[in-house]
């Protein structure tokens, strides 16, 4: 770990995901900030200024070379507008970026995570132009979808069934209705592409202070193949802590497993 810290000091991720998917709630609770706190520019530290940050905001402009972290993290993080329908621009540049990062020869200059972010208290299902984006390799680099606001889903399928009163087993009749809809609309057809994620996740109540999102931790431990990689990720998250357990319990079995060998 000293080794991959000492090229590698930070873990890089690209987040992709339409207006309001719920990016920077991910990026704070994954960093353990709260929702006040302002992002910092690597290596100057210096503040942004949220005021001129809206108003770059409000006029359009975004480039996704844009390096974002926060105060004490040591996640890069670099942002994308949505994919939205017919939007073949944003497509190649996001493309475009992924296959310069994969070329870098320094392990701390590429991209080591993608996180696409859906958000599902839109009545659209995908948009073919989301879709497409899995339709394309992404140089190695490893893609977890993150589903945000489930819980909206939940409460557009009770309104469906006209339920005014949750009772136990209106609330077993929603889940199943929201389960199908959710394999039907979102999950199942992103698996069906022609290179699906390597993990995915379902998010809700993004809005409460409590909730920390410590499956999407998880979750991206489990889709990154380099150990290595794996145990710097581990090291930078700050929102589970069971992984941080859980990645040391398993490096003790397998150091084990090694003086066992050797010494039979």
């Amino acid at each position: 770990m000293s080794k991959i810290r000492a090229t590698c000091p930070v873990f890089r991720v690209l987040i992709i995901g339409r207006a309001n998917a719920g990016k920077t709630t991910i990026l704070q609770k994954v960093c353990n900030v709260d929702k006040d706190t302002e992002p910092v520019v690597p290596g100057s530290y210096t503040l942004f200024q949220v005021s001129l940050s809206n108003r770059w905001r409000q006029r359009g402009r975004h480039d996704i070379t844009n390096q974002i972290t926060y105060p004490d993290s040591r996640f890069i993080f670099h942002d994308s507008r949505g994919i939205e329908a017919g939007s073949v621009d944003e497509f190649q540049i996001i493309h475009k970026f992924i296959r310069e990062r994969a070329s870098k020869t320094s392990l701390a200059e590429h991209l080591h995570a993608i996180w696409f972010c859906v958000s599902m208290d839109n009545t659209r299902p995908l948009v073919e132009a989301e879709l497409a984006f899995f339709n394309e390799d992404t140089a190695d680099v490893p893609v977890v979808v993150v589903f945000t606001k489930y819980d909206a889903l939940l409460d557009r399928v009770a309104n469906d069934l006209d339920i005014i009163d949750m009772t136990e087993q209106s609330q077993v009749d929603v889940d199943k209705e929201a389960e199908a809809r959710y394999q039907e609309r979102y999950h199942g057809r992103i698996m069906r592409t022609a290179n699906p994620p390597k993990a995915v996740v379902r998010l809700q109540e993004m809005d409460k202070v409590e909730t920390q999102c410590p499956e999407l931790s998880e979750q991206t431990a489990v889709a990154i193949d380099d150990l290595s990689l794996r145990q710097l990720f581990v090291s930078v998250q700050q929102n589970n802590i069971y992984l941080c357990m859980q990645e040391a319990a398993r490096q003790v079995h397998v150091l084990s497993y090694i003086c066992y060998f050797v010494c039979s």
